[in-house]
């Protein structure tokens, strides 16, 4: 049985989807590259990993929302061990992972 995508899961893709392609645009900018090569390395291997992980919860699927809370929590190991830590990353991560648990039982 095909598990029905709940608003709450459409919205928080999307979001997440907008916020990949933010990253891959700002990915060549000044800024980044003054962080050093591996930062914008880290942010494209991070944006379609995000985007493999977003997909999957789109399609309402259990091991998109392991995958997406591990990518998270990796995510803002990088960003404080790198002195970068932003909390609106943060919250948008947060709120994607709230709502993969929240609808993970009716998930395939």
């Amino acid at each position: 049985m095909k598990a029905e995508r709940p608003l709450a899961v459409s919205i928080v893709c999307t979001a997440g989807f907008i916020s990949c392609f933010l990253v891959l645009l700002v990915i060549t900018s000044p800024p980044i590259q003054q962080v050093g090569r591996w930062y914008a390395l880290y942010l494209s291997a991070g944006a379609v990993f995000t985007v493999i992980c977003l997909g999957s919860l789109w399609m309402m699927r259990k091991w998109a929302v392991i995958g997406y809370t591990l990518y998270a929590i990796l995510n803002q190991g990088v960003y404080a061990l790198a002195g970068m830590w932003n909390e609106r990353v943060l919250f948008l991560q947060a709120v994607i992972v709230a709502v993969g648990i929240y609808y993970y039982k009716k998930m395939e």
